[in-house]
């Protein structure tokens, strides 16, 4: 998954699942201290329940800007990656959009916001830039090939 793969190339990791919390105590106040000096922000839909999780990010994603303005937000996850391409057209409260395997992405998408390597080199993502959408190809690696 995405925190692994940022996890393996020495990101610092957060990880917030209000989810499994058995008081379901909201927790957001936690969430925005741990985000305080953090450059991207991921939220993952790691389930295909469209409406819930979009419904989810969406809020998420507005309350995050209204914290931090200048703070990345990247959003992917299973239903992202089935989404065609066009329908982030509409300009989302996210700066990034990754498709495809987060553990390849993420890390990449994290270099490219330090400025190391470009955004055309980061697989699966889509952003936008003086206005018009861009878009790369996913990547597949072999050994992943067979489980699609």
């Amino acid at each position: 998954n995405a925190a692994g793969g940022l996890f393996q190339a020495g990101c610092e990791v957060v990880w917030f699942d209000q989810e499994p919390d058995l008081d379901r105590r909201d927790r957001r106040l936690e969430l925005r201290e741990a985000l305080a000096g953090a450059s991207v922000v991921f939220l993952w839909m790691q389930e295909l329940d469209p409406l819930t999780q979009t419904a989810n990010a969406l809020k998420l994603a507005g309350e995050i800007r209204s914290w931090y303005p200048d703070l990345r937000i990247a959003v992917g996850g299973e239903f992202i990656t089935l989404t065609p391409e066009r329908a982030f057209e509409l300009a989302p409260p996210f700066d990034f959009v990754l498709r495809g395997y987060g553990e390849d992405a993420a890390p990449e998408l994290v270099r490219a916001i330090e400025g190391r390597i470009p955004l055309v080199s980061v697989p699966g993502l889509i952003w936008r830039e003086d206005g018009v959408q861009r878009g790369n190809p996913k990547f597949q690696p072999k050994e992943k090939l067979g489980l699609i």
